[in-house]
């Protein structure tokens, strides 16, 4: 990401620039019927498994600490808790290809450090406080291959770093005066090198059940009789569910520039472009593009695809990477039924980035159109125009 520094009066005459590159929506799955679907507890689908994988880890930190107590001087021992902290959809956050929906239960991992002592003299010194380590773990349901009409359901998981908690307290800190000011630097480095290797790992696993459509029962008030909720809906028909070919056209490059003048990125750019419609990509490279030079993409092929169970748009995204810079900008469409899911020419312009900073200021970022590429849609098969109750079963 390129950056230069300007003048205020700069930026607000060029504020129409601003806009942010926004993510590419998640077209599905669709929801399940929570009456017809099938059903199963998150307590033992999801906070058991976690619970009896951080139990191994726990085990682990103990035997780090124990073995070491006597080198390091320090005593102490780990206990953990799990809880669950809510029940929702969400979606993925892809920028540069179609995203998916899914169900996340955030899980919230305790462990907390006690019978803390230090050896000295010979004796072990009692240090009246615990210490908590917190592991924020977010446990996802997803149901892979839905676009496809036949997915897995599969659950994986996220945990973010441990970390340890705030500064000790004023009493605790007026202890550990009298131990030197050393007991809590050492059980904080003791904890911290015993939890880089404890890691609580990120799991992908699955579960034997087909499914194309996903949400979640949260029952009662609280979190017990929380359920993930799958079915497998009726497949697709060649009249229900439109399919088009969608076929690259051409790729014009455009004149971006900085304010102050400055080519963006590179005079000269070699990009590898990533080229989706709905949930299937071709991809394509061009070679030493300049401003202002069109090529052909008459040898890219088309692609085929479906509107999908649940949608009513035909997607299209484009992501383009720059050899040489690592940079990568992003574009996505959508074509509705009204808009005959985009029949006919159409175009996508990808914008590339770069920040100013302006002193006293928050650094600004700013959106240059770079790249046009031009693509045709046809019609492959079913109806042409379709609403969303009928394409949404």
């Amino acid at each position: 990401m390129n950056t230069t520094t300007i003048s205020a009066t700069a930026i607000l005459a060029l504020s129409s620039i601003l806009t942010a590159q926004a993510i590419p929506p998640a077209l599905g799955p669709p929801a399940a019927s929570i009456a017809n679907g099938t059903k199963i507890p998150v307590l033992w689908f999801m906070t058991e498994p976690l619970r009896s994988e951080l139990f191994v880890k726990i085990n682990e930190l103990n035997n780090e600490l124990k073995a070491k107590e006597e080198i390091d001087k320090v005593r102490a021992y780990a206990t953990a808790s799990v809880s669950t902290n809510g029940i929702w959809t969400s979606a993925t956050a892809l920028p540069g290809e179609p995203n998916h929906r899914f169900v996340n239960v955030p899980h919230h991992i305790t462990i907390t450090i006690s019978g803390i002592a230090e050896k000295k003299a010979g004796l072990w010194v009692p240090y009246p406080w615990n210490r908590t380590v917190i592991v924020n773990t977010d446990m996802m349901a997803f149901c892979r291959g839905w676009e496809t009409g036949t997915g897995q359901v599969t659950i994986e998981s996220n945990s973010q770093t441990p970390y340890l908690d705030a500064d000790p307290s004023f009493s605790e800190q007026f202890v550990n005066f009298f131990l030197n000011h050393s007991l809590t630097a050492k059980v904080d480095a003791k904890v911290r090198a015993a939890l880089r290797n404890v890691q609580i790992e990120s799991t992908a696993s699955g579960v034997p059940s087909e499914c194309n459509a996903l949400t979640y029962d949260s029952g009662v008030a609280g979190p017990d009789d929380d359920k993930i909720v799958w079915q497998k809906l009726l497949p697709y028909t060649s009249l229900l569910s439109p399919s088009f070919s969608v076929k690259p056209v051409k790729i014009k490059r455009l004149a971006a520039r900085n304010l102050n003048g400055g080519v963006l990125y590179d005079a000269v750019e070699t990009p590898l472009v990533d080229f989706w419609a709905g949930y299937t990509r071709t991809s394509f490279q061009v070679n030493s593009m300049t401003e202002g030079q069109e090529i052909s993409l008459a040898a890219t092929p088309a692609i085929t695809t479906r509107i999908p169970n649940g949608a009513s748009v035909l997607l299209t995204v484009a992501s383009m990477n720059y050899s040489g810079n690592g940079l990568e900008d992003n574009a996505f469409r959508t074509f509705n039924g009204a808009a005959n899911f985009g029949i006919g020419t159409q175009t996508i312009i990808l914008k590339k980035v770069y920040t100013t900073i302006t002193p006293g200021q928050k650094p600004v970022k700013w959106y240059v159109p770079a790249y046009e590429i031009t693509f045709t849609v046809t019609q492959a098969g079913g109806l042409a125009q379709i609403g969303p109750g009928l394409i949404s079963r």
